[in-house]
């Protein structure tokens, strides 16, 4: 509120016309003063309509819904690294290390003809090689059945070393590099030499005293003679299945008989062909261990017939169409189980079928196929299989599609099986131990 004496005071008049100004000007201020005072008198503060704990939530339901778009829209960090990619980081980075070691002892790189496999060699091939550098006796490939690419560098300079990614084509956005600062680590971090053995002292024995020493030097003539003995073992197992030969026949019967679903009937062709193909005659193939079978197609019998000889599959001519091929197999006049293939669409994996546990003294067989997205199977015409066997047992025979192979140990460990096809998904499996 204005004081009006007090400007009265402060501002005094000379003349009663002077007076009357001040007054006056001293009264509008007064007014103008009470009326902003009015005005802000009826402002109140803003009033929440709704709970705190209300924005809070809103303001978390916001935030949420950021995180989620910035994560659909590859903003939310950084993008996922495949499996893939994870391990050929891991081994690019091992096969630089390894490099600098080898570097650090040699006073160079391995030249384009040594080449990675230096690494893993267990030779001496140069004054001050300390090697193996990579242990397993082989360098292995990058997932996608690639060699390394090593470049190495004129003197002084740092070589290259990279994967050239699932596209096989090196210099192209795919590649996967290595850290060349690794080559430099044996450098710069030397501890791991303190028990690194050098490979021309690994025969040695240290001992404090002489009887000390004749003991250690007996124990390692037992384990060397344990060892040559296991061998030799080997070796002898190794050349006795060697010499033995697996039976295509046998196999593909066994094949028959250890298949999916009912073991008795196999259909081991196909039921898809080109366009072009229709109407036009096409083989079915079975193996069964019936000695009558009928083949249908889409439902229509293409006759019944007995087994020409022990071992041989039954086999039809029909003009193909589009559905479905079944074959039901019989022995005696009685039914013993039925089989069927479906036309499928493009071929995109690799199958595995008729595995099952092995014993030290069997054979193992099964069949890779193509299939497609649904499982159906593919035509398997000039696909090339490969197979790889992980484990204590050997692979005796490949044909086409098929493959036979035999524990050669009684260790009891599992065997892993794997099929593989140029541009289709591999196909793995695992065959457990059976005790005789």
């Amino acid at each position: 509120m204005i004081d009006v004496n007090e400007m009265r005071r402060k501002f005094p008049a000379k003349n009663a016309s002077g007076k009357k100004r001040r007054d006056a000007a001293i009264r509008r201020i007064a007014q103008e003063y009470e009326r902003k005072r009015a005005e802000m008198s009826g402002l109140k503060a803003p009033e929440m309509k709704k709970g705190v704990v209300f924005y809070v939530v809103l303001l978390l339901g916001l935030m949420l819904l950021a995180s989620v778009f910035m994560t659909l829209t590859g903003k939310g960090g950084k993008a996922r690294i495949s499996k893939d990619a994870i391990i050929v980081r891991k081994s690019l980075d091992a096969l630089a290390v390894a490099l600098g070691r080898y570097h650090y002892h040699t006073g160079q790189f391995p030249t384009e003809e040594e080449g990675l496999a230096i690494l893993a060699s267990t030779q001496v091939v140069k004054a001050g090689w300390n090697g193996p550098y990579i242990h397993g006796g082989r360098i292995l490939r990058d997932p996608w059945k690639n060699d390394y690419v090593y470049i190495p560098g004129g003197p002084g300079e740092t070589p290259a070393l990279f994967s050239a990614g699932p596209d096989g084509a090196p210099g192209t956005s795919d590649d996967i590099l290595c850290n060349p600062a690794l080559f430099d680590e044996p450098f710069r971090d030397t501890s791991w030499t303190k028990e690194w053995v050098p490979y021309r002292l690994r025969g040695i024995i240290v001992a404090p005293d002489e009887e000390t020493k004749r003991l250690v030097e007996r124990q390692v003539r037992d384990c060397l003679a344990a060892i040559a003995r296991a061998a030799d073992e080997q070796e002898r197992r190794r050349a006795e299945f060697a010499a033995s030969k697996v039976d295509e026949r046998a196999m593909y019967g066994a094949i028959a008989a250890m298949t999916a679903g009912n073991p008795a009937v196999h259909i081991v062709s196909h039921w898809t062909y080109p366009e072009d193909m229709v109407g036009k005659p096409v083989e079915i193939r079975c193996w069964t261990l019936g000695d009558e079978a009928e083949a249908f197609v889409n439902l229509r019998s293409l006759g019944r017939v007995r087994r020409s000889g022990e071992g041989e599959p039954f086999v039809w001519s029909a003009a193909y169409e589009p559905g479905e091929a079944k074959v039901i197999a019989y022995r005696d006049g009685t039914y013993i189980g039925e089989d069927a293939v479906r036309t499928a669409q493009s071929p995109v994996a690799v199958e595995l079928v008729s595995t099952r546990s092995l014993g030290d003294s069997e054979d193992g067989y099964a069949l890779a196929r193509l299939v497609d997205e649904n499982g159906l199977a593919a035509p398997n015409d000039g696909a090339a299989f490969e197979f790889a066997l992980e484990g204590p047992g050997e692979i005796s025979l490949c044909d086409g599609a098929a493959v036979a192979f035999r524990r050669t140990s009684r260790s009891g460990e599992p065997l892993k099986l794997t099929a593989s096809c140029e541009g289709m998904r591999p196909a793995a499996v695992t065959i457990p131990w059976r005790a005789e």
